[in-house]
């Protein structure tokens, strides 16, 4: 078992950093299809999408062509202390970060990049359904995009409160004369449309403060992408999203949660806790350094301690003068199992919370720390 753990652990070292890059993109795919339905392009575009992490900065350069294949062709990363729970808390190490991660990519396509989609995280996020009415405005009852506007305005009255701005207006489905279930109602007849809409609202303040490290680093936003949305879209099919899903990101300093059923997103949100949390649970246990912790917790870690043999034991380096000592791996486990059923308590709750539980729902893991690839689903199957 500890030589397959000591394998493992090297290989993950190696790969790790390009986990992080699949909900990217998955972003670049959404924006260049709905560019291709109006401009076709002989030569190659280069796009970039940059995660701003609680962890680290990571920064992926592709190019498209006109046969809307994106080939990654640019991978970028920068560990950071910058940011903490999705949110910037030091603007120097932040745009230190961004600028070492999109030199990296650049060096390694020789491309120079000047814009990027920027993702987007942390607690502040919240997202509500809502739902808005008109009349259709035409004499003769057909449908326009003025009334698609219209509609949409409507289910955004009162949704948005001071201090908050909106990322996302995601329609779920419009209905037209009580005829529900209508992905796209332009060009249809009725005198009454309608529309329920998914609202992913942030706050102002972390939102401009990603905002102001990305212009610093010298790059414009081509857009501000939530994360739990594109991570969701990265690992799922079209035809899943009516099956029912619950998505569970793990990063650093939070675990992103989406929920899907009936064709399309019903509810997001942001736990404060990942990663990070594992790691200074035991620190402190094991009372050792953070840097220490989180080296023993991607190479010995396991969520469950009870498949751990009870003879086996690792040496936990001393701090402040203390000496070495010798601690049984079970032990350790053990800290690693609590915090990670903490995190999924959180999440079964939070779905509680807003009444996703009356649907059928396939529990889906991404993301997740490498640390954790040890029964994490058992995990999950005996909270859910």
């Amino acid at each position: 078992m500890k030589l397959l753990n000591n394998i493992l652990y090297e290989i993950l070292k190696k790969t790790s950093r390009l986990r992080f890059f699949g909900k990217i993109v998955t972003m670049f795919q959404t924006w260049w299809d709905s560019r291709q339905d109006n401009t076709s392009l002989e030569q190659k575009e280069i796009i970039a999408g940059l995660d701003i992490g609680s962890s680290a900065v990571k920064v992926i350069i592709a190019e498209t062509d006109s046969s809307k294949q994106i080939k990654v062709v640019g991978l970028g990363f920068s560990p950071t202390m910058g940011v903490k729970k999705g949110m910037v808390v030091n603007v120097d190490q932040t745009v230190h970060a961004i600028l070492k991660a999109v030199s990296e990519a650049e060096i390694m396509c020789n491309l120079k990049v000047n814009s990027a989609f920027v993702g987007i995280g942390g607690e502040h996020i919240r997202s509500l359904n809502s739902h808005g009415i008109v009349a259709v405005s035409k004499a003769n009852s057909e449908i326009t995009q003025k009334d698609v506007n219209r509609v949409l305005d409507a289910s955004l009255a009162e949704n948005v409160s001071n201090g908050k701005e909106i990322i996302h207006i995601i329609p779920q489905q419009y209905i037209v004369d009580n005829q529900s279930g209508i992905v796209d109602p332009i060009g249809l007849y009725g005198k009454k449309l309608e529309v329920e809409v998914h609202i992913v609202i942030a706050a102002i303040t972390p939102v401009r403060n990603i905002i102001n490290c990305v212009k610093r680093s010298g790059l414009s936003i081509q857009e501000i992408v939530l994360g739990p949305l594109s991570s969701s879209l990265a690992v799922m099919k079209s035809n899943e999203q009516g099956l029912g899903y619950v998505i569970l990101d793990m990063g650093g300093g939070t675990t992103d949660i989406a929920v899907f059923y009936d064709g399309c997103i019903r509810h997001c949100a942001i736990i404060p806790l990942g990663g990070n949390d594992i790691t200074y649970a035991l620190a402190v246990g094991l009372r050792t350094s953070f840097k220490n912790a989180e080296e023993i917790k991607i190479k010995h870690g396991c969520t469950l301690n009870t498949i751990v043999d009870e003879d086996e034991s690792l040496e936990i380096n001393g701090v402040g003068g203390h000496p070495s000592r010798v601690v049984s791996r079970k032990f350790l486990c053990a800290f690693i199992e609590t915090t990670v059923n903490e995190i999924f308590k959180k999440a079964r709750r939070e779905i509680y919370r807003n009444d996703c539980t009356h649907k059928p729902l396939q529990r889906h893991i991404v993301n997740f720390i490498i640390a954790l690839q040890h029964l994490i689903c058992y995990i999950i199957r005996n909270i859910s």
